[in-house]
């Protein structure tokens, strides 16, 4: 499995197995205090989960300009895209049509 298969499936099973875990917890803690000991579970898997966010995040954008560019790209070429990316709703709006100019351009 390649590292953009792996790091979007991370946060998936991350959120999945987290979901999972509180809801066993909750089923059997009679009073609502949180055990400190899963603090040593959670905190890892979702730093973890965040650096793979992040890789999905850089690779989609770094894609995208190398597509538009037709040549490699340095990092500065594509953090913008990367931070609209990660502010997601005005992100799209900005990148959805450059997306279907691109598709238009493969397909004429």
């Amino acid at each position: 499995m390649g590292w953009f298969k792996a790091a979007l499936l991370l946060p998936v099973t991350y959120i999945a197995g987290l979901l999972v875990l509180l809801a066993l917890l909750f089923r059997t803690q009679s009073s609502t205090a949180f055990p400190p000991t899963a603090l040593l579970f959670i905190v890892p898997l979702h730093l973890l989960s965040m650096a793979g966010i992040f890789y999905v995040l850089r690779f989609v954008a770094k894609a995208l300009k190398a597509v538009e560019y037709q040549r490699p790209v340095e990092v500065g070429d594509y953090l913008g895209e990367f931070f609209l990316l990660w502010f997601f709703p005005a992100g799209i709006w900005v990148i959805q049509p450059r997306i279907n100019r691109l598709l238009a351009d493969t397909r004429a």
